[in-house]
């Protein structure tokens, strides 16, 4: 394939690639939904976070990065178009999910019951079983509006559905 190998060299982005760690020059990383491959300043900041700021700040070094999700949010909110407060940065979705669908279920006892759309991400389907299924409950999946208005009753702690369908 030496037409691949010379749009390769002649790709204006080829030179980024050096400026990653690349122990193996042969493996292909296509895992799109991981932390790909390490840039040597994020090493260098995870080191300086750990020596300087927990090691020698300790809980002082909190000041200046406590408020950092609701900074970064409201920049990103403002390419959104959202006001100030509205976006925050913050745990991974299945993570933050977990939570909110935990203390939802947590303050409805003893409803325990979650309802969701059949076409919700696996790893949310996967969060709202653990959480029902941990409340003595069950998680319940539904294709159509008919179903969702069927499956709500008197045991329901909590509807989470998804506005997009992963798949498209």
């Amino acid at each position: 394939m030496p037409e691949l190998a010379s749009l390769d060299a002649a790709d204006p982005l080829r030179g980024f690639v050096d400026e990653f760690v690349v122990d193996d020059p042969d493996l292909i990383y296509l895992d799109g939904n991981s932390l790909g491959r390490l840039h040597p300043a994020v090493a260098d900041a995870v080191e300086r976070a750990t020596r300087t700021e927990w090691g020698d700040g300790l809980v002082r070094s909190w000041s200046h990065w406590i408020d950092g999700p609701r900074r970064v949010g409201d920049l990103i909110g403002s390419l959104i178009g959202a006001g100030p407060g509205q976006t925050l940065i913050a745990d991974q979705t299945s993570l933050n999910l977990y939570k909110l669908a935990w203390a939802a279920v947590e303050v409805q006892t003893p409803r325990n019951v979650i309802v969701t759309d059949a076409g919700n991400f696996p790893s949310d389907h996967y969060v709202l079983d653990a959480v029902a299924r941990h409340h003595g409950g069950t998680l319940r999946a539904v294709d159509t509006i008919t179903d969702l208005t069927e499956a709500i009753g008197n045991d329901t702690a909590l509807v989470s559905l998804s506005h997009v369908d992963f798949k498209t």
